[in-house]
């Protein structure tokens, strides 16, 4: 037996007092709250979609230069750094607005304390809409043996849906949301087959506008941002952290509806800070 079962039997044997001649017991692990908050060990089909964790630009603008200002050695002078930095090529300046999206897939994988760790499959069509970059090219990307020189669990024989070759093409092709939507829309489509034919979840890591992209495709929805002003506001509705689950429902057997994946807002419940919280808030836009 381990610990955690026995530590949360024992829980589960304690009661707290609330008010006079009043006991309830104390709240096991992952036990919801009410009936908005959905089972968190559902035997269902989930698609976990997550926003990358924050960059270090956002808050030390000037971090690279006094990082590196000693022979292009690294070195901490601010606790919200990295404890360490991967080697690659173009480094220091390589790292200038490189948002932390496989190094959040692999810290989530770590604390998942499974037998054996999943691959993560770096996907190039994920990124951010490239409306962001007209004038500018488009950041450098690690390679995947840079990745796995870093020690992170990149499966290197993974086929991305969009290569990087394809994805600077796109550059100046993509002028408009749709062209955005056009784009993760083929992404989309991959996750669903590749969660459909397996069991458990699939997690997706990637910035706020695609999570919002993906959310629509996947459940159907038929409202879609407007202008490049939505999608840079997508930001705020989908804070650094954040998570959506899609959950794949199979209707009842005197339903004749087709099963579907639908968004489960309940599932995992936002992180609240003072003012900081992991809330998403999907927007309308019909």
């Amino acid at each position: 037996m381990s610990s955690a079962t026995t530590s949360q039997k024992n829980a589960s044997k304690t009661k707290k007092k609330v008010g006079p001649n009043m006991s309830l017991p104390l709240r096991p692990a992952l036990m919801p709250l009410s009936s908005r908050i959905d089972d968190e060990r559902s035997t269902a089909k989930r698609i976990y979609l997550v926003r990358n964790g924050e960059c270090c630009d956002r808050l030390m603008p000037c971090w690279r230069m006094r990082a590196f200002a000693e022979h292009n050695t690294y070195r901490l002078i601010d606790l919200n750094q990295p404890l360490r930095v991967p080697i690659r090529a173009g480094a220091p300046d390589a790292f200038l607005n490189d948002s932390p999206l496989t190094q959040t897939a692999e810290y989530m994988i770590s604390m998942m304390n499974l037998k054996k760790t999943p691959r993560i499959y770096v996907e190039p069509g994920l990124f951010e809409p490239l409306m962001f970059y007209w004038q500018d090219r488009i950041p450098l990307f690690m390679t995947n043996q840079e990745l796995i020189n870093a020690g992170f669990h990149v499966d290197d024989e993974y086929v991305p849906v969009i290569s990087m070759d394809a994805l600077r093409k796109k550059l100046f092709e993509e002028k408009h949301p749709d062209d955005s939507f056009n784009r993760i829309t083929a992404v989309a489509d991959s996750i669903v087959e590749c969660a459909n034919e397996r069991s458990g979840g699939v997690l997706v890591v990637t910035h706020a506008p695609s999570v919002d992209l993906l959310l629509r495709r996947i459940t159907g929805r038929s409202d879609s941002p407007r202008t490049i002003g939505d999608l840079y506001r997508m930001g705020l509705n989908y804070p650094f952290g954040s998570s959506a689950v899609l959950e794949y429902e199979q209707p009842s057997v005197t339903k004749k509806a087709k099963p579907k994946w639908v968004y489960k807002p309940g599932a995992l419940p936002p992180l609240t800070c003072a003012q900081a919280s992991t809330m998403v808030e999907v927007p309308d836009f019909s």
